[in-house]
C-alpha cells in the first residue's frame, strides 16, 4: 500500500471501531458499570481507536518530515504545532493516549467513569480530529 492507501485504511479501521461502540450510547452508566462485557467490548474498540490514530499521526508526521516524537504524548503537540489539527484536538488527543496507556499497561483499576464519558460524549471529538486530519490532507 502506498501511503494515501494506508492512511485511508487506518481511516477506515478507526471509523469501523467507532460503529462498534457507538451502539453502547444509550446504555446508563449502571447498566455500563454491571455489565464487564459491555465494558471490555468499548474499552477494547476504545484502545484499538487510539492505536491506530497513533499510527495514523506517525504516518503523517514520518511522510511530512515534522519533528520525530520522543513518545506517543509528544504527537498530539507536534501535530497542533504543524496545523494539522487544532489545540483543542491535541488536547483531546492526550486524553485518549492516556487512556490507552491506562488500558495497556493496567496503572490501575481502569476508571469507568472515563470510559463511560468518553462513550457518551466525545466520539464525536474523535470525528473531529479525523475531519481535522483529512483537511489537512485533502482526501
Amino acid at each position: 500500500m502506498n501511503g494515501r492507501e494506508v492512511i485511508i485504511d487506518k481511516i477506515s479501521k478507526i471509523m469501523f471501531r467507532m460503529k462498534r461502540i457507538e451502539r453502547f450510547k444509550s446504555i446508563t452508566f449502571e447498566d455500563f458499570k454491571d455489565n464487564s462485557n459491555i465494558q471490555d467490548v468499548v474499552a477494547y474498540n476504545l484502545l484499538l481507536i487510539v492505536q491506530n490514530l497513533i499510527s495514523l499521526c506517525n504516518r503523517i508526521i514520518a511522510e511530512k518530515q515534522f519533528e520525530v516524537p520522543e513518545n506517543f504524548e509528544d504527537i498530539p503537540e507536534i501535530l497542533a504545532n504543524e496545523k494539522v489539527i487544532s489545540d483543542d484536538s491535541s488536547i483531546f488527543m492526550k486524553k485518549m493516549i492516556d487512556l490507552r496507556n491506562a488500558i495497556v499497561y493496567e496503572y490501575a483499576q481502569l476508571d469507568l467513569n472515563v470510559v463511560y464519558d468518553i462513550l457518551k460524549n466525545d466520539l464525536n471529538e474523535i470525528k473531529k480530529v479525523l475531519k481535522e486530519i483529512v483537511d489537512y490532507l485533502k482526501i
